[in-house]
C-alpha cells in the first residue's frame, strides 16, 4: 500500500512540476510581452529601419520597396515570438520584472522618452569631432587604404549625415 501512495504522490508531483513550468511560460512570455509594451520597441524599430532607408542613396530611391520587403518578411510584429526567446536566453522571469518595475517609474519612463535625444546628441558629437579631425582622420585613412579610395567617396562615407 505504501507503494501505491509513493507512487502516486510522485504522479502527483510529476504533474505538479509540469503544470507549473507551463505556467512560468506563459507568465515569462505575458510578462515579456508587457515589457515590449511598455517600452514600445516596435517605435524603435520602425524609426530605426525609416531612419536607415532615408540616409542611403540607394534604398531610399525605392523606399516603398523596401519598407515594403521589411514588412512582409522582417516586421516586429512577426520577430516578437522570438524575440521573447532570446530574451528568455538572457535573463529570468524575475529579471523582467525588475525591467518592467524600473521602465514603469519616473526614471524609466524619462529614459524612455529621451533616448531617441540622446542617441542623436551622441550621433552628433561623433560627427563634430570626425569634422574637426578631418585633415588627421583622411590622413590615417589615405595610409591604410594606399590611396585605393577616391577623396569623394571617402568624404561621403566618412562624413555625410
Amino acid at each position: 500500500m505504501s507503494i501505491r501512495i509513493s507512487f502516486f504522490l510522485i504522479g502527483i508531483l510529476f504533474f505538479v512540476g509540469i503544470e507549473s513550468n507551463t505556467l512560468s511560460t506563459e507568465n515569462f512570455d505575458d510578462r515579456v510581452n508587457y515589457l515590449l509594451d511598455l517600452i514600445e520597441p516596435f517605435e524603435n524599430f520602425n524609426d530605426t529601419l525609416t531612419e536607415i532607408i532615408a540616409n542611403d542613396s540607394v534604398l531610399s530611391t525605392h523606399k516603398s520597396e523596401v519598407m515594403q520587403f521589411f514588412n512582409t518578411f522582417l516586421s516586429y510584429r512577426s520577430l516578437r515570438s522570438h524575440i521573447i526567446e532570446i530574451y528568455r536566453d538572457f535573463y529570468t522571469l524575475s529579471d523582467i520584472n525588475g525591467m518592467i518595475e524600473f521602465y514603469s517609474s519616473p526614471t524609466g519612463k524619462k529614459l524612455l522618452q529621451t533616448a531617441d535625444q540622446f542617441k542623436n546628441r551622441v550621433i552628433q558629437l561623433a560627427r563634430d569631432l570626425l569634422n574637426e579631425q578631418k585633415s588627421q582622420i583622411t590622413v590615417w585613412f589615405k595610409k591604410i587604404f594606399n590611396d585605393t579610395i577616391s577623396e569623394d567617396d571617402f568624404n561621403q562615407t566618412l562624413y555625410s549625415a
